[in-house]
């Protein structure tokens, strides 16, 4: 069992430490999934969420997992082990938790609460900045989001039997096409390579789920019903 520091109750544990500025490469899908609306995960473990300005997250139970906070988002961390969160200004953490989460941010601007056993272990960064370069170099919404609109492209069969083949209906496959499924959580269940508009879906559990498809500088995304 972890050995868990104990604080009087009229203590907020929040520990400052000092760092002139803080600089993080924001990747695209699906090396960084990205959140615009309200909505509650279930992180799977080392990835990294960007998340949109003013929206709320609830974090569910995560493990090793990276946030990126832009201006006024609200997290609330249930359960953690290991996360990282890092946040720009008039961001609000909320740490329900009784575990440890480290926080990178301008300590006078963004809100750590401590509303559970654990601890924000806080670095203050009077300046926050993202490195936008491998998404457009502009801040959210990117990658494709900014018109994320389902049934973009047909899915046939659907819905699909688990372990049948899919077809994609494009009309043409660009070399290099990712496809990434994402559940409805916002959880990336995984990824291929495109070496024809087929797929089978051994791998997909049943449920439903969010295909994106990245070629070159566009984004496409579609729902898929596995039964």
């Amino acid at each position: 069992m972890k050995a868990k520091l104990l604080f009087l109750f009229f203590l907020v544990p929040v520990v400052q430490q000092g760092m002139a500025q803080c600089n993080y490469l924001v990747y695209p899908s699906p090396g960084t999934i990205q959140i615009t609306t309200d909505q509650t995960i279930n992180p799977d473990g080392n990835a990294t969420y960007w998340i949109c300005s003013g929206v709320t997250v609830t974090v569910q139970s995560s493990a090793g997992t990276q946030y990126l906070l832009e201006q006024n988002v609200t997290l609330h961390i249930m359960d953690t082990d290991g996360d990282q969160i890092v946040a720009k200004n008039g961001c609000i953490i909320n740490n329900h938790s009784d575990e440890t989460v480290t926080l990178n941010a301008n300590s006078s601007q963004v809100t750590a609460n401590n509303l559970g056993g654990g601890m924000i272990v806080q670095t203050n960064c009077p300046i926050v900045t993202y490195d936008y370069s491998w998404v457009g170099g502009t801040p959210c919404p990117s990658m494709g989001m900014e018109s994320y609109e389902l049934n973009s492209f047909n899915i046939y069969p659907n819905p699909v039997s688990q372990g049948e083949m899919i077809t994609l209906d494009m009309k043409e496959i660009i070399p290099g096409t990712v496809v990434n499924f994402y559940d409805l959580s916002g959880r990336h269940v995984s990824s291929y390579v495109l070496q024809s508009n087929q797929l089978k879906t051994e791998e997909i559990r049943s449920g439903i789920y969010i295909v994106e498809l990245i070629s070159e500088n566009q984004t496409t995304r579609s729902k898929l019903v596995v039964r």
